[in-house]
């Protein structure tokens, strides 16, 4: 027997799969034909006439009528599968009664009630169980995650246990430490798969834009079973959306990590409390003796805290860098990152009296065993210049106790094996202007690039364009205004995905917290004109004083979300427009 068909799960009849979940309502299923179900989808635009559509219903103030019309009305699905009932409304009925043609929706058709009478016009709670002569299966309270990995060891049954996966989540430092993690596996020989922010790597290989942090969990099941032949090794990224809507149920982590807390995403989660407690969830996903690890002395000290002194997290420290390092070699051109800089040996705020002590077995640890990562040479740091920046030391430290765990031994001179990730510190040069693309996109975030800038260049100026992401948590605004206010010399304010607010209004909450700026920030919205605009001031100073600009928030997005659209735009691609045009490329 193959390895392969040893990892793969017994397949039930689909009908004997929906008889033994747990559902509020569903059709009689001696009465339905399932044979034409042949696959299952999670966005109600791919479904085809055999397709079972999982649709999973949020609080996002969006009416049962919104969601009917806008995504469930016209998708080809032959059976639905829903987390909440609808609630259909004679104001919807209104809607549909000016559709036409042999295929228009018919209201009195749309939706059965609990009465099981077609054409009732009641309003409130319906028990729904037709949409469009269609079954449709709605969950009972708790039972939709259950519900999905059922369904999906049906249609992708491939054991989770193929799998040995390290997950990471925090606030800022996922992507940095995956990708890390990812590199230092795939020179110890592992066969691995990458999931995270900037898509989908097989073994070293870009496959795939997701367009999610952690895919929703139909899709993380296709993935793992479209690749189950080519890898056996997964890393990824688990943001707080992905623990709380259950998008990686039932997958147990061999190795997991969490990089830092810090405000975020409180439009969904409501405030930090909900939010600290989704990031706490992944101490669901620990397989058995798993600690999770952290460098934050915060989140360490706060899971002791809210779970109890006994609850599985260690914490280790990040290496340490000599009080002065040269880093990298001099270059003429500005496709150099060489930079000589002055290294603050202290990691960013996170040590207390609990410090993290000597070096310990990492396959071996557990939550009472404080541990510190290897020392970095002087050797690595010329050849990683990345890591002069104490968040990325702490990335680097996460990343080779994952890889200690995963491999059972650790590896040696990880360090070699690193690359520096797309739009993180993404570093250009030209002799005493330095150029920084990075996708820091909190206030956490901000203040450790910029306060990393101030330590590594102390003489130097510190020029920041930045801009805030629309219909997102509005709090953090005036937070990442005033955080850019204190590290910088000079700000430029931009736009970054208006998505569908205008532009100026949030500038505008952003310059609420902007008081407190040595210059008053200069407002440019067009991110292309503000750019040129960045180079322009630089070009402008006296040649002989050094001067760091960050262009922060997008780093590797290559476009731009308004109104619906995602134009095509690169940070990246305007810097390198803007060094050509004052022929600053070497």
């Amino acid at each position: 027997m193959s390895p392969d068909s040893q990892s793969r799960l017994p397949v039930c009849p689909l009908r004997e799969v929906l008889n033994a979940c747990s559902f509020a309502q569903k059709p009689d299923l001696d009465a339905l034909d399932t044979s034409g179900l042949t696959n299952i989808q999670w966005r109600a635009d791919r479904c085809s006439r055999s397709s079972l559509l999982c649709f999973q219903r949020f609080d996002d103030g969006r009416s049962d009528t919104e969601i009917i019309e806008r995504y469930l009305l016209h998708s080809e699905f032959s059976a639905l599968v829903i987390n909440r009932p609808l609630d259909a409304t004679q104001d919807q009925d209104a809607r549909w009664a000016g559709a036409s043609g042999p295929d228009a929706p018919r209201p009195d058709r749309l939706l059965q009630v609990g009465s099981g009478r077609t054409g009732s016009r009641q309003t409130g709670a319906l028990q729904t169980e037709q949409l469009i002569g269609r079954p449709v299966f709605v969950t009972a309270p708790g039972a939709w995650s259950e519900t999905l990995e059922r369904l999906c060891d049906h249609f992708y049954p491939v054991r989770p246990a193929h799998w040995r996966i390290a997950g990471v989540t925090g606030t800022n430092g996922k992507t940095t430490t995956v990708k890390y993690l990812e590199s230092i596996l795939l020179a110890a020989g592992c066969r691995v798969l990458g999931i995270g922010t900037l898509g989908l790597t097989l073994n070293g290989q870009s496959l795939a834009e997701t367009g999610f942090t952690s895919p929703p969990y139909i899709e993380l099941r296709r993935i793992l079973n479209d690749c189950r032949a080519q890898a056996d090794t997964l890393v990824m990224e688990v943001s707080s959306h992905a623990l709380h809507q259950g998008r990686v149920h039932g997958l147990r982590f061999a190795a997991a990590a969490w990089t830092n807390f810090s405000q975020d995403h409180l439009d969904y989660h409501g405030d930090e409390a909900r939010y600290f407690a989704a990031k706490a969830m992944i101490l669901e996903q620990l397989a058995e003796g798993v600690p999770l690890l952290t460098t934050s002395a915060e989140v360490e000290h706060r899971l002791r805290t809210e779970r109890g002194p006994e609850v599985p997290v260690m914490r280790i420290a990040p290496p340490s860098l000599p009080a002065e390092s040269t880093i990298g070699a001099p270059s003429d051109g500005a496709k150099s990152a060489s930079l000589t800089a002055n290294i603050d040996p202290v990691s960013s705020g996170d040590r207390t009296n609990n410090e993290p002590t000597s070096a310990v077995d990492f396959t071996k640890a557990t939550n009472s065993t404080p541990s510190q990562a290897p020392e970095l040479s002087a050797e690595a740091l010329r050849a990683s210049p990345f890591l002069a920046l104490s968040y990325n030391r702490a990335n680097y430290a996460l990343a080779c106790a994952l890889a200690t765990r995963l491999l059972g031994a650790e590896p040696p001179a990880t360090w070699r094996a690193l690359q520096p990730v797309p739009g993180r510190f993404d570093c250009y040069v030209y002799q005493q202007r330095t150029l920084v693309i990075d996708f820091a996109h909190t206030p956490d975030a901000l203040e450790n690039i910029l306060g990393a800038i101030r330590a590594a260049f102390p003489g130097a100026g510190v020029l920041t364009l930045f801009g805030c992401g629309g219909d997102r948590d509005r709090a953090k605004r005036p937070l990442m205004g005033a955080t850019v206010c204190r590290g910088s010399d000079q700000v430029i304010l931009t736009s970054d995905n208006p998505r569908f607010e205008e532009p100026q209004a949030i500038a505008d909450d952003v310059l609420a917290g902007m008081h407190a700026c040595s210059t008053a920030p200069t407002v440019i919205l067009d991110r292309v004109k503000a750019i040129t605009a960045l180079f322009d001031r630089l070009a402008e100073r006296p040649s002989h004083e050094p001067w760091v600009a960050v262009i922060a928030g997008k780093g590797h997005e290559p476009y731009i979300d308004q109104n619906g659209f995602k134009r095509p735009y690169s940070d990246r691609e305007q810097v390198l427009q803007n060094l050509r045009r004052l022929g600053w490329l070497g």
